[in-house]
């Protein structure tokens, strides 16, 4: 069995929400306030992720599973730094969200400003 993990969106919470076959999808949208992710680092360094897009699903007896499509002005990242770091996603104005480990990263394209990067 599928829990559908569901978030409570008021007038005053950001994003848009859209749930389907046990995932849910949110979405910030620009005009309102971001997603913000939070990564444990422990040499001090501010990656200047910007959450634009996040998955997620839990069932019974298993781990939940979080993928954030993330973009950042820093072209070059060490990845492997990441990997097992603690990390926050808030998604609700209250500053409720969820807390987890970084399990995978993964970069992508980069534009003239901006790099794509995936973190599970």
């Amino acid at each position: 069995m599928i829990w559908h993990l569901s978030c409570y969106l008021s007038r005053y919470s950001a994003g848009a929400f859209v749930r389907y076959r046990g995932e849910f999808r949110m979405f910030a949208p620009a005009s309102q306030p971001r997603f913000s992710l939070n990564i444990d680092s422990h040499n001090g360094i501010d990656h200047g992720f910007q959450v634009m897009a996040f998955t997620g699903h839990e069932a019974i007896n298993k781990p939940f599973c979080f993928t954030l499509e993330l973009v950042s002005e820093r072209m070059s990242l060490d990845l492997e730094d990441l990997l097992n770091r603690p990390a926050f996603l808030q998604f609700a104005p209250d500053e409720g969200g969820i807390h987890g480990l970084i399990d995978q990263v993964s970069q992508g394209d980069s534009g003239r400003r901006l790099t794509h990067y995936s973190i599970t």
